[in-house]
């Protein structure tokens, strides 16, 4: 069954970077050392390269991807030069070792069509005949064997958790193609990826796994899921190198580096298209997007993952100018889109520290604590007239439920009293220097008899899981009175690591990540 959904995947790829981190994940399982993605000479063609250890001799190996079938009019222009400098001249990167013998790769994810071979063939032989190696070409079913043939058991064991975990894939998946599969499912499935050791094996399932969801989720219009698929990647891609050293912590963190960059694509890609549909939207709101009788819960949460994604855009991408689009786009959002500051869960709070931080990282500071502000009111209001709002573990239903659920005895759940979102607010306050409305929103916390909540991750597998057993919870944060200097204003700060590894080692976009990863 795997091997007809990697078919599937390799048969309607958006893109043949979507076909980098599966294939450096498979060179790790296939035990390739040094492997990297790159750039060839004078950017013509990304490489990928790696080092295969022989029993005789160590092979130096340049490997580029393209997507769909090749034909003779491809190979001959720009493929036969790209794979000609790949092989001459070599790749400029720390890792490639121009003393070595090299093996030039094609990768396709179709097939070779018309006269491609007999073109590639007349290539090797000029190339056998310069003493050097013949190219190979890893064609589909070269892609889907490689993909398919890895064993379950390097990442789900052997007990009724594993069988489990690894049968629940191909029930998602199916839920993927339909559009359906949502954030919480991704993440939830994506936990079984998680371990406390990890081998140069253990990030294949995953990225073939996160690849096929994430195009499932793609052909379906559903590219918030595609987002949350690539993030889900990204997120075992980190807690792999957290956790090893040397070699192993190397690959890991190249792998990490480009499901990082696949994950702020995909942020692009999905804040890009609903921008595009708010701009030719009745004037021009989200809220004319969505339409429909269930617009009063979908459009506040649309603009929720608008404002993420566009936040997680500004800080990740590299491009100045695309940058500074994505930052108007964000002010206008909160500027303009009401429905912005309707938060109705506890889900909810990374993506308002996202906004708020990138609002203030911008020079923004006055509309971030409007925003706050806005934020601050929506959030008490619910508790104060209301059922609270709904935990970071509730699924979609128990959301509504809380939400309409003061007017409907039968399915209504109890008052809540605990608030993730209280603290995320709180804090906020004393990270833009509000000291009159900290004051103010810690009374009302205290008058309403709101309880604050808090996961304190230490440097440690806490900041990959927040079941981890070294994240500490605080059932009730509190907060001093009034505002006070440095993280002196409540104890849940007081311990917390000010820096953290995978901000250190795979840069802050890491970190960035993580936030909506696991939320």
């Amino acid at each position: 069954m795997l091997t007809n959904i990697v078919r599937k995947w390799l048969a309607t790829l958006s893109s043949e970077r979507d076909l980098d981190a599966p294939l450096m994940a498979y060179l790790g399982a296939a035990r390739f050392t040094d492997v990297h993605l790159t750039h060839g000479p004078n950017e013509i063609g990304k490489n990928i390269i790696g080092k295969k250890v022989g029993p005789a001799r160590t092979v130096q190996y340049t490997i580029q991807s393209k997507r769909g079938n090749i034909g003779t009019n491809e190979w001959r222009a720009p493929l036969r030069g790209q794979m000609w400098e790949a092989v001459r001249l070599g790749v400029s990167h720390p890792a490639f070792d121009p003393d070595l013998p090299r093996q030039g790769v094609l990768v396709l994810s179709g097939r070779l069509v018309g006269g491609t071979q007999e073109q590639i063939d007349l290539f090797n032989q000029e190339l056998v005949n310069e003493g050097r190696l013949p190219i190979e070409v890893w064609h589909e079913e070269a892609l889907v064997a490689r993909f398919s043939s890895v064993d379950p058991s390097s990442v789900y064991p052997s007990d009724k958790a594993g069988y489990l975990g690894c049968g629940q894939f191909f029930s998602i998946y199916g839920v993927a193609l339909d559009g359906r599969l949502t954030p919480r499912n991704i993440e939830r499935h994506s936990r079984n990826w998680l371990s406390e050791t990890y081998n140069a094996t253990s990030l294949l399932i995953p990225a073939v796994e996160a690849a096929t969801l994430a195009n499932a989720l793609e052909r379906a219009r559903n590219l918030y899921g595609t987002y949350q698929a690539r993030l889900a990647l990204a997120r075992v891609c980190l807690d792999a190198a957290f956790h090893s050293a040397g070699p192993d912590e190397a690959f890991f963190s190249s792998v990490a580096t480009e499901a990082i960059a696949d994950s702020i694509i995909a942020a692009e890609r999905f804040s890009d298209r609903v921008w595009d549909l708010r701009e030719g939207a009745r004037e021009k709101k989200l809220l004319h997007v969505v339409g429909g009788s269930s617009g009063f819960l979908s459009y506040p949460l649309l603009c929720t993952q608008v404002g993420e994604t566009l936040a997680l855009s500004y800080f990740g991408s590299t491009d100045e100018t695309k940058r500074q689009s994505y930052f108007s786009r964000l002010t206008a959002l909160v500027t303009v889109e009401p429905g912005i500051s309707n938060v109705f869960s506890d889900n909810q709070a990374v993506s308002v520290v996202m906004i708020c931080r990138a609002l203030a990282d911008g020079g923004e500071i006055p509309l971030a604590k409007r925003y706050r502000r806005a934020i601050a009111y929506q959030m008490l209001n619910l508790y104060a007239n209301r059922l609270g709002m709904a935990s970071v573990t509730d699924d979609e239903r128990s959301e509504l439920d809380r939400l309409v659920g003061i007017e409907f005895p039968e399915i209504r759940p109890p008052q809540r009293h605990a608030s993730f979102m209280a603290t995320a607010v709180v804090d906020l306050c004393a990270y833009l220097g509000e000291r009159d409305l900290y004051e103010k929103v810690v009374n009302d916390l205290r008058f309403i008899r709101m309880t604050p909540i808090y996961f304190r991750p230490l440097d440690s597998s806490g900041q990959f899981r927040l079941d981890a057993e070294d994240v500490a919870y605080s059932v009730n944060v509190e907060f001093e009175p009034t505002l006070s200097p440095t993280y002196a204003y409540a104890p849940h700060l007081k311990d917390e690591p000010r820096t953290f590894k995978t901000g250190r080692a795979i840069w802050r976009r890491g970190l960035y990540v993580l936030e909506p990863a696991i939320a």
